[in-house]
């Protein structure tokens, strides 16, 4: 048996690999089973082609194939009818009802350079697959890859397999290990491929044209072509995705607008709120500092210094607000007043205005033609009003 040459150990990641074999022997047992005793693996180099279409040589040694811990882990695995397709062609004990067909038995050993085991398959649709022709058997296993490179019967590898831990067994039409692991039928169910390997190949159609070429391009060129697909289904949901989002922007673009709109006029009420309460309490705290609550109670406090604001909600507090600006435009009123010489209050007489004819005449609230000024009016009913409220408050005392 050849050995590896430089073969020191630089382990790389942890992988998941699928190789054939074919059985030595069969039978169909009481049950109506079919008992076989198949090689699951052999020495040698595993030839696959990585995803991006480089093919790559994998080296499998004896000391690895036939590692005590590795062989007890093919003890009892389940039996497929080719390789899952579920869960990345990996079983478990989540997924595995659906797809086993038998069993691997426990006598696993070496057999010169093949891995043998028995097993057993139960399902009917497995056995008829079988007896017409399906006959490889291909491992489902883990392993660690090395990537040191040496050469092997003269023949170059790129790396080692190490610390090979098996999933499951699958029969198959074709594997990587070729004939020699397969199930092999006795008499007229042998059913050999032709001379040159037809059954190793595959047919590939590109643009019209079919070419014949190992199972491990066509896998390689289907796995480029889901990621393309997958590319141009991403490049779709995209084009979507950028539809919603430009319809969310416009909305949300309407909402801002509106939003700075009512920030507008938030500014331009607390703008002319700041001016009222400026011309009541002067310049004696810095109006830009505080809240539309606490203008307003500054300018109360500054008219009605005894009432108690404490606790009071805000409709009461705008209430009286707006009796403050009512009392203070009435004094206001009552100053301009008296600084054109008019009398307010009890005087029984007032000072004469000027008629259209330029003769004096007694103002009595009335303007030049004769009627009611409607701002003393407004003036005197707000007056009365503030002075009920007050009376009103005191009586409830």
């Amino acid at each position: 048996m050849a050995t590896p040459q430089d073969s020191n150990s630089n382990s790389a990641a942890r992988v998941f690999r699928t190789d054939s074999a074919a059985p030595k022997s069969h039978r169909i047992d009481n049950a109506g089973y079919l008992v076989v005793d198949a090689p699951i693996g052999a020495v040698g180099i595993v030839k696959r082609y990585n995803e991006d279409g480089k093919l790559q040589r994998e080296f499998r040694p004896a000391e690895e194939l036939f590692k005590d811990s590795s062989m007890e882990t093919a003890k009892f695995k389940p039996v497929t009818n080719s390789h899952p397709t579920i869960s990345g062609g990996v079983l478990s004990p989540d997924n595995v009802s659906k797809a086993t067909v038998g069993t691997v038995g426990e006598n696993i050993r070496q057999d010169g350079d093949l891995l043998m085991s028995p097993f057993v398959i139960q399902n009917r649709a497995a056995i008829k697959a079988v007896q017409d022709g399906k006959r490889e058997i291909s491992a489902g296993y883990y392993c660690d890859l090395d990537d040191t490179p040496g050469t092997y019967n003269g023949e170059p590898y790129d790396k080692v397999q190490r610390n090979i831990e098996y999933n499951h067994v699958a029969v198959v039409h074709s594997g990587r290990a070729g004939k020699r692991v397969s199930i092999k039928m006795d008499g007229n169910e042998e059913n050999e491929p032709n001379e040159g390997g037809s059954s190793m190949t595959k047919k590939l159609n590109l643009d019209g044209i079919e070419y014949e070429v190992p199972p491990e391009v066509e896998k390689a060129y289907g796995k480029l072509t889901l990621r393309v697909d997958a590319a141009d289904a991403a490049v779709a949901t995209g084009k979507t995705d950028l539809a919603k989002a430009h319809g969310e922007r416009d909305a949300l673009k309407l909402q801002l607008d509106a939003a700075e709109g009512n920030l507008s006029k938030t500014i331009s009420d607390r703008v002319a709120l700041a001016a009222q309460v400026k011309k009541i309490v002067g310049d004696s705290i810095k109006l830009d500092s505080y809240d539309e609550s606490y203008l307003k109670k500054a300018a109360i406090a500054a008219k009605l210094p005894k009432l108690n604001l404490d606790g009071k909600e805000a409709g009461y507090i705008d209430g009286v607000y707006a009796s403050v600006l009512a009392l203070d435009e009435k004094e206001m009123s009552d100053q301009a007043a008296k600084s054109n010489g008019r009398v307010e209050g009890n005087a029984k007489e007032r000072p004469t205005l000027k008629s259209n004819n330029g003769q004096n005449a007694p103002d009595s609230g009335k303007d030049a033609d004769g009627d009611i000024d409607p701002r003393q009016k407004m003036i005197d009913a707000q007056a009365t009003k503030f002075e009920e409220a007050r009376k009103a408050k005191k009586g409830a005392k």
